[in-house]
């Protein structure tokens, strides 16, 4: 068992960062994977975001890190050779383990909550007929499972499905569950807790009479930065779970650090800056007390209110209790004083379970106090000090210091309340900016306060959404998404997305909108469109030092009329389209005819880009003129790199790129040129949607209105660029946050960016890109919240993705929710705990959100030539509270539980946690100073020696990993060899092929194209050839299956009288579409010969005659003699028993099969019939078949075989299921024949386990 470092590490060419714990995990498997084919790994995920995030680095790790593409672990085009699912649920988990051979499966820890209709009394019909449907559900999907007599309860049915997961999963090598300390909680705890441990195998509160748990779990790696908090029966309980508490046998209390450190791993983090190294604690500054953290009273109305309010409240909790205690965290007034007597009671989103649905201790107090100050018209609220101020200080770190904040909350109101300060704050701040850069255009300034005044008219009732509001799909042919106004703050409401409509036009006088700003630069047919393209023939002059007007000009003199008609046509009002095919027209002009041949690759990068246009019929071709006009445009990238201030800071893959071309072409190598183009594409494209629709798009606009209101010419779109730049430059001096700020955020981390933020980018082509970043970072706003209301499906991981951009969002406050499971680290080093709990571990989850490997702080202080950092500098850590309050007094508890929890994990002391977060009287009397934080350099008890001390011995493993790489790599060059000779093709073509096999189905249709890949088997690591006719677009054969009689029917045409596989997609109720396959094991050259790969062609042509089924002849008897001597055979890393079946008329193997207390066989019978050896194992007995309906039926045979390799499952003519493998008899091999008996006994066995439970055959 492994406890997980809170480190990331990066992966190698991504420039991202994954998580170390992960790396090593994931890197682990593979390792075992590869020895062991059939490894099966269950992965469980605290959240739906974490479980989407294993999925993607899980993928991503295979495809980049693991460097063998042997097909075991990865395929040669870096996909995962073995099976992967995602389960949502445990339904889905139940369907999917049933359904064939998966080697990783990912869920989500509440998914064993199983929400369940809750009875209001135990007569409630309701709730008991919707518990009744769960069981026939379960029925349906586990036919041999026995659902128990009686009427359900709430608590039972979880337990049935509990049972029947465990009943139907299989046992896993390895069980790993990320942040395991949620299950710190014994078995009991909770509904999850308990139907987790039933599914694994743990239960320990069984009743006699039950059926015993299957163990389902062999190793178990548990994952959690924060594994336990000074109590040793949180990590005992999740050893427990997966049946490992064993380990913890001598231990007493977490004091026996000996015994822990024999299954615990825990190293620390550490920097090095300068010449110091610097454990986790020391690299933050957590403010606890002093002027950034204890709030004073500043007026005397603050102080009265205080005093009242705790006088109030401490009053009534005494009244209650006995004496003023109170539950840290529980009180309302501690974060704001929004409630009042007609308000519900106050929701907190809290880690413990028990806490949720709990009303705030003094909700009615703090009520009536504020009925009181309103009826009195003393204001509209109550002031909250804390609140106050710490929106204060919130806003000045953002917008001053461009330092953004992750902010968390107990209270679920305070998201709200909290924001809406904020904005305020935000729009205050906005306005002065739009003074400032309007103060000389009186006339814009003017119409620009008519907007302001209209807002603050329309803003008195404001949008109640807490997050960035809702995005719409655009018209026909847009591309991006629409933003509708949202009235919460200015940008959200004037400059995001749609205009608002005025209410008082007058105000606004003939005022461009930023909605039409943005059309005119994203509209193709608009004069604006090319501002934010990229002027290659003014770049390539100014790097080359010549005049662009006279290369320009030397360009059109070798021209003709048919070359400027080879670009192609366009249409006066196609401005962008007359922009790129100018570019293209340069660049052929600058390569062909003045001789720059290095810039082929622009030129032939810029034309692919283009072509898909190049033809239309439409329009006239270029003249000399558009081209003089259109490579005359100022663009911005263009006038960014003529800028000394800002040249190489914004987009600097362009300056790269454009120096790498004049190098002499023997110093290029293609793929760099390549790489950099891919690059400038999408930088430039993410610059563009950034300046369109975030902060960008402010300075944008007002840089238009300085231009004033007349048309647009070439005029003033020159001085509406050079505008733009004079102002980022002028940014580019000044602290604070602005559109420079972003911009060179970008540019400073975009790979970082791209990969933990955008990784399907690269996946997409260039004209794809603009829809893509749409959809992933809008829609935008400058302060966003997020509470438990807050999680529509994708969305907190969306939330996370913007946090993660150096733009907008800038403040996200949230409840509990980013407790854990995502990354917010890339440009946010700032954590203010504006409500606490009184759990250290909480507090350091939440802490550990933005202190990663790659973080904004780390990579501040590991910069080369940072040497001794200042407070300042280092990750911040606030705790705000009101100094005279007895808020105090919790953050005094809170402090030295931190320090405790600190000291336990590091240098283990005799202090053992309680459980309690009451604050008794005496504490609150306590005047004992705030414990500051531990700053001393930490050592961990539990950091393993360096294996690389000892690696001598891996020698031999790496020359055996190599001498079978070059085997299979071997194996598979033949193979396409003769798998191309047979069909008559090259053998060079691209794989998979695509050939006309002139396959005709039931129905006489002929299908035109087959598919040929080699693919790897599911659970051992062969490498199979595989032939696929398949029609996915609809026109493959439909059929309708009323009847058991149809269903026999068809079976016998398509399955038991053909020698391919068929197999079902159900596309409608009793409607399937057919597709069939034929598959083959690959060895070397003696295993697979080119007949083989012609038999597995002819399967798709061929019938036969089961009637015709004879007794095997010598090949199959040779390797059956074989096996009444050895009387078992060697499958991967096991060795089965088998014995030789021989009963006068059949002629078989029964295969057994042992897991824990279970005791399996399964037979397989063996015949010859038209040059093929045929394997079939029976594994649903016909009075079993006959009660099923047909749809179950079709589940079990045609759709089970797109989950299985090799074994086609079917209905026999006496209406049993059997399973089915082929070969060639002149060329079956003895590890063919093994392969495709072991195969086929172990998927039949499976299935009829799942059917019928007990051994039938």
């Amino acid at each position: 068992v492994t406890i997980k470092r809170n480190e990331r590490s990066r992966s190698p060419g991504t420039g991202g960062h994954v998580q170390t714990e992960w790396v090593v995990t994931m890197g682990r498997n593979m390792q075992m994977r590869y020895f062991n084919p059939a490894l099966r790994v269950l992965y469980i995920c605290p959240s739906a975001n974490v479980q989407d995030k294993w999925l993607r680095e899980h993928a991503s790790f295979i495809d980049r890190n693991v460097c063998t593409a042997s097909y075991r672990v990865r395929t040669p085009e870096g996909k995962p050779a073995a099976p992967v699912a995602k389960c949502d649920s445990l339904e889905d988990l139940i369907r999917t383990a049933a359904s064939g051979f998966y080697a990783d499966f990912f869920v989500r820890n509440g998914s064993f909550s199983f929400g369940l209709k809750k009875a209001a009394d135990e007569y409630d019909e309701e709730a008991i007929r919707s518990w009744n449907e769960q069981r026939k559900k379960l029925q349906r999907m586990l036919p041999a499972f026995s659902v128990p007599s009686g009427d359900p309860t709430h608590r039972g049915v979880k337990d049935e499905f509990a049972r029947a997961l465990n009943y139907v999963l299989p046992t896993f090598d390895l069980v790993v569950i990320d942040e395991s300390h949620n299950f710190k909680h014994n078995f009991e705890s909770s509904d999850r807790n308990r139907v987790l441990s039933q599914v694994l195998g743990f239960y320990q509160n069984q009743n006699a009479e039950d059926r015993p748990f299957q163990r389902r779990v062999r190793n178990a790696l548990l994952l959690s930065a924060t594994p336990y908090d000074r109590n040793l029966e949180q990590l005992r309980n999740q050893l427990a779970l997966v049946g490992k508490d064993g380990l913890l046998r001598n231990a007493q209390s977490v004091t026996d650090k000996a015994e822990i450190a024999r299954f615990m791993v825990r190293r620390l983090n550490r920097l090095k800056i300068g010449d110091r190294e610097y454990t986790r604690n020391m690299y933050r500054a957590e403010w606890r007390d002093g002027q950034k953290a204890a709030i004073e009273l500043e007026t005397d109305e603050q102080k009265l209110v205080t005093a009242l309010v705790q006088k109030k409240v401490g009053d009534a909790l005494g009244h209650k209790h006995g004496s003023p205690s109170f539950q840290m965290g529980m009180l309302a007034s501690f974060e704001s004083y929004g409630e009042t007597t007609r308000s519900p009671r106050v929701e907190f989103d809290s880690e413990d379970p028990d806490d949720r649905g709990r009303d705030a201790q003094d909700r009615n107090v703090v009520g009536a106090i504020v009925d009181s100050y309103v009826n009195a018209n003393l204001g509209r609220s109550l002031p909250h000090p804390k609140m106050d101020t710490v929106a204060k200080q919130l806003a000045n770190a953002v917008f001053q210091e461009n330092r953004k904040q992750l902010v968390f909350v107990r209270r679920v109101k305070s998201v709200k309340e909290l924001k809406q300060k904020l904005d305020e704050c935000y729009d205050d701040w906005l306005i002065n900016y739009l003074n400032f850069r309007l103060q000389d255009r009186p006339k814009a300034l003017s119409s620009m306060q008519g907007v302001i005044g209209e807002y603050r008219e329309i803003s008195r009732f404001r949008d109640e959404r807490i997050d960035e509001g809702l995005a719409d799909e655009g018209s026909t042919g847009e591309a991006e998404l629409r933003q509708p106004p949202k009235n919460d703050n200015l940008f959200n409401w004037f400059f995001r997305g749609d205009a608002p409509k005025p209410q008082k036009q007058k105000n606004w006088g003939d005022l461009l909108t930023p909605d039409q700003v943005r059309q005119s630069l994203s509209q193709p047919t608009r004069l604006a469109s090319p501002l934010l393209g990229v002027n290659w023939a003014q770049l390539i002059c100014f790097f080359s030092g010549v005049d662009p007007r006279q290369v320009i000009e030397q360009c059109l003199a070798a021209a003709t009329e048919t070359s400027l008609a080879d670009l192609g046509k366009v249409q006066a009002q196609e401005y962008l389209r007359k922009f790129r095919l100018s570019q293209l027209f340069f660049l052929d002009a600058w390569v062909n005819h003045l001789g720059h041949s290095v810039f082929a690759p622009l030129r032939d990068h810029l034309r692919a880009s283009v072509s898909h246009q190049k033809y239309q019929k439409d329009g006239a071709p270029l003249d000399p003129q558009d081209v003089r006009e259109q490579l005359g445009i100022p663009t911005l990238f263009s006038e960014l790199e003529a800028s000394d201030a800002l040249r190489g800071q914004i987009l600097p893959s362009l300056g790269k790129l454009l120096r790498k071309l004049t190098e002499t072409a023997e110093c290029n190598n293609p793929e760099d040129i390549q790489a950099l183009l891919r690059t400038v594409d999408i930088h430039a494209a993410l610059l563009s949607t950034v300046l369109r629709t975030g902060h960008g798009m402010i300075d944008l606009y007002v840089s238009r209105l300085r231009q004033g209101e007349g048309d647009l010419s070439s005029s003033v779109l020159t001085g509406w660029v050079k505008d733009f730049v004079t102002e980022l430059t002028r940014q580019s001096h000044v602290p604070g946050f602005s559109t420079y700020r972003e911009l060179k955020g970008l540019a400073d981390e975009l790979p970082a960016i791209l990969k933990a933020n955008l990784p399907g980018i690269f996946d997409l082509g260039t004209n794809e890109y603009r829809r893509y970043l749409s959809n992933q970072l809008n829609p935008i706003a400058p302060i966003i919240g997020a509470t438990g209301e807050t999680n529509a499906p994708g969305q907190r991981s969306a939330q996370a993705r913007k946090f993660r951009m150096p733009g907008y969002p800038l403040v996200l406050v949230s409840t509990n929710v980013f407790q854990e499971g995502e990354d917010l680290h890339l440009f946010c080093d700032s954590v203010v705990h504006y409500g606490v709990s009184g759990s250290p571990v909480s507090i350091e989850q939440k802490n550990g959100r933005v202190d990663r490997v790659g973080s904004l702080a780390q990579r501040r202080l590991t910069r080369e030539g940072f040497i001794d950092p200042e407070e300042d500098d280092l990750i911040q850590v606030s705790f705000p509270h009101v100094k005279e309050s007895i808020e105090r007094v919790q953050i005094r508890r809170l402090s030295e539980n931190i320090n405790r929890y600190m000291a336990s994990l590091h240098e283990i002391g005799n202090t053992v946690a309680s459980d309690r977060e009451e604050i008794a009287e005496s504490e609150i009397a306590d005047r004992t100073r705030i414990e500051p934080q531990i700053r001393d350099f930490l050592e961990s008890p539990f950091d393993p020696a360096d294996p690389r001390s000892d690696m001598g011995h891996l020698s031999f493993l790496k020359q055996q990993i190599r001498e079978t790489q070059e085997q299979v790599q071997a194996n598979v060059d033949q193979a396409k060899q003769l798998i191309a000779s047979a069909l008559g093709v090259g053998e060079r073509g691209r794989w998979p092929l695509s050939v006309n096999l002139k396959v005709s189905d039931l129905v006489g249709q002929v299908s035109d194209m087959a598919e040929v890949r080699l693919t790897t088997a599911r659970a051992s690591g062969e490498i199979l050839a595989r032939v696929v006719v398949d029609h996915q677009d609809g026109r493959g054969t439909q059929v309708q299956i009323g009847s058991h009689a149809e269903l026999a029917t068809l079976m016998h045409q398509q399955s038991w009288t053909t020698l391919h596989r068929t197999f079902a997609y159900q596309t409608a109720r009793n409607v399937w579409r057919l597709a069939y396959d034929a598959e083959m094991l690959v060895g070397d050259e003696i295993v697979t010969v080119e007949r083989d790969m012609t038999a597995l062609l002819d399967r798709f042509h061929e019938r036969h005659d089961p009637k015709q089924y004879r007794p095997p002849g010598s090949v199959v008897s040779q390797h059956l003699e074989r096996l009444r001597q050895d009387q078992e055979i060697q499958v991967g890393q096991q060795a089965l028993k088998v014995d030789v079946v021989d009963s006068g008329n059949t002629i078989g193997l029964r295969f057994w099969f042992k897991e824990g207390e279970l005791q399996r066989s399964q037979t397989v019978l063996l015949s010859e019939c038209d040059g093929q050896c045929v394997f079939i194992s029976p594994a649903v007995p016909s009075d079993v078949v006959s009660a099923l309906p047909v749809e179950k039926i079709v589940e079990l045979t045609w759709e089970r075989n797109r989950s299985t390799d090799v074994v086609e499952f079917m209905l026999n003519d006496h209406q049993e299921i059997v399973g089915r493998c082929v070969h060639p008899v002149d060329s079956l091999h003895w590890r063919e024949f093994v392969y495709c008996a072991h195969v086929l006994a172990v998927e039949s066995d499976r299935l009829e386990y799942l059917v019928c439970e007990e051994d039938q055959f």
